[in-house]
């Protein structure tokens, strides 16, 4: 089969520029679909990045206040540490005054009569004992029983002297010892 175009040249640049034209318009078109099939892709890729960042963004503000309450606990922990460390720093100071005068008690014979303390705790806890004996020998007994204890040592005669009582002949006295270090 044999096919004769009778047309004019002018008709035949016409259809064929019409052809171009077709090819240019579908190509153009087939780029325009494309282009926005592209947007629409990246506007929904937007929108779901968006959300995530924003989900993130109040998961981080979530964890940052619990971090905040989290340092406060910290804070009142690191408080109370600090004052339990000055409750044993407390105790840790604290005469146990019951068993020293406890101790005074059972070592003091039976001819010594115990009449008044006076307690210094400013520096290392000391006591001055004040009393009266029957004797000076006995005094130094007393004296000498406070120094074998195990709450007692430096315990030494600060005074003594002769006094009358109900005209009894007594000895006055004055102690005075250091407790010893727990």
């Amino acid at each position: 089969m044999i096919k004769i175009n009778l047309l004019s040249t002018e008709q035949k640049e016409k259809e064929l520029a019409a052809k171009q034209n077709w090819g240019l318009s579908i190509v153009v078109l087939g780029a325009f679909i494309i282009l926005t099939i592209v947007v629409v892709v990246l506007l929904a890729v937007n929108s779901t990045l968006k959300a995530q960042i924003d989900e993130k963004s109040a998961n981080i503000t979530g964890l940052k206040s619990s971090l905040d309450s989290y340092t406060g606990i910290k804070k009142e922990i690191l408080f109370i540490k600090d004052r339990l460390g000055e409750l044993d720093s407390f105790t840790a100071r604290k005469t146990d005054w019951s068993k020293i005068l406890a101790s005074l008690s059972a070592h003091a014979p039976n001819t010594v009569t115990l009449t008044s303390f006076d307690i210094d705790t400013k520096k290392s806890p000391s006591i001055k004992i004040m009393g009266y004996a029957r004797d000076r020998s006995d005094v130094i007994k007393f004296r000498s029983e406070l120094e074998n204890t195990n709450v007692f040592e430096n315990v030494n005669f600060q005074s003594s002297s002769k006094i009358t009582k109900d005209n009894i002949e007594l000895t006055d006295f004055v102690l005075t010892a250091d407790l010893k270090k727990s």
